[in-house]
């Protein structure tokens, strides 16, 4: 009964969020969707469901907290209420914090039901057995609806782990009133993109401290969504460092496993220098994680996903927001990712 259950309500999530099914639950503390008015579904399923809660570790974010909210209200009514009985219990973490909060809930013994992770990091969930194998749970058509890439990202072997939330972008969003006012001509082709170097002017002429009290009201730069140390923003720079196909560029080896050679070659470890640099020693990044501060004016430069235009188009309708190709050192490259 567990097991049908799950799927159920994977049907619906599946077009959005990446799954686990395992074990007993956690009892998270944040935000709790209430089930639906149990109704007699016929010959649907059973008139008398018993209750169930199916606890969601999810990244926070307040737009995606509006459509959790939307899908489930569509999965209680769906099929003529046959799972108005499930509660969805959702915990919401900063995207950052969701792996600790993983591996706690595992190391207690206490596993979630349904997780939301980065793409990227399937894969290593997949490989600590974490995760449940999806591949006999959906169709043929199901899995044609997903690009290959996203197929890829979310598979190991032939194991399938994880539907696609969507895949994304980082690319360098700009202030251009900031830039304007500081006599900056940003690129906005791939061929004008700016090295790294280039870059960094850009941002030392935007990290603005008017009061002269040694912090800026303006930052220069933000790297991602935050100053923690991630692959899918941090890396960038390391990997521009290589050529296709090089152990720099690669980051890993072939196997999937073998980072020595590969995650430590000079090139990166110089890119990763440079990067630590930008908060340390040029001071063109703050190293607190303020959010929102590029909406409100506080940042002249990020590197971020494509999905700042949804922030921007439901939360900051008049932020002024223009777009440029990512920075680089050899080979200029945009990570995507589900």
């Amino acid at each position: 009964m567990r097991k049908y259950l799950l799927f159920g309500i994977a049907v619906l999530l599946i077009l959005s969020f990446s799954l686990a099914a395992c074990g007993p639950k956690e009892t998270p503390q944040d935000v709790t969707t209430e089930p639906g008015k149990e109704e007699d579904v016929g010959d649907q399923g059973e008139t008398d469901k018993t209750p169930v809660t199916i606890s969601f570790l999810t990244i926070a974010d307040d737009l995606q907290a509006q459509a959790m909210d939307l899908i489930v209200k569509r999965f209680h009514e769906m099929e003529d209420g046959k799972y108005a009985h499930i509660t969805i219990q959702f915990d919401a973490k900063p995207a950052a914090e969701i792996r600790n909060q993983l591996q706690n809930a595992v190391a207690s013994g206490v596993p979630l039901d349904i997780i939301q992770v980065d793409g990227p990091q399937v894969k290593h969930f997949a490989y600590h057995k974490l995760l449940k194998d999806l591949s006999q749970d959906l169709t043929e058509e199901e899995m044609a609806q997903w690009v290959p890439q996203s197929i890829a990202e979310g598979s190991v072997g032939d194991a399938f782990y994880a539907p696609p939330m969507r895949q994304s972008c980082s690319i360098m969003w700009y202030n251009p009133e900031i830039t304007d006012a500081a006599g900056i001509d940003v690129p906005n082709t791939l061929e004008e993109a700016w090295t790294y170097e280039e870059a960094l002017d850009a941002w030392q002429k935007t990290t603005i401290d008017e009061d002269g009290d040694g912090v800026p009201e303006t930052w220069g730069v933000m790297l991602g969504q935050g100053p923690y140390w991630g692959d899918y923003e941090y890396d960038l720079a390391a990997r521009s460092a290589g050529v296709p196909g090089s152990p720099s560029f690669e980051g890993l080896g072939p196997d999937g496993i073998t980072f020595e050679g590969y995650f430590n070659t000079p090139e990166r470890v110089a890119a990763y220098e440079f990067v630590e640099k930008l908060y340390q020693e040029y001071k063109v990044a703050t190293t607190e994680p303020i959010w929102d501060q590029y909406f409100t004016g506080g940042i002249a430069f990020q590197i971020y996903p494509d999905r700042l235009l949804g922030q921007i188009d439901k939360q900051y309708p008049d932020a002024p927001v223009a777009a440029a190709p990512p920075p680089y050192i050899e080979t200029l490259i945009c990570h995507t990712g589900s």
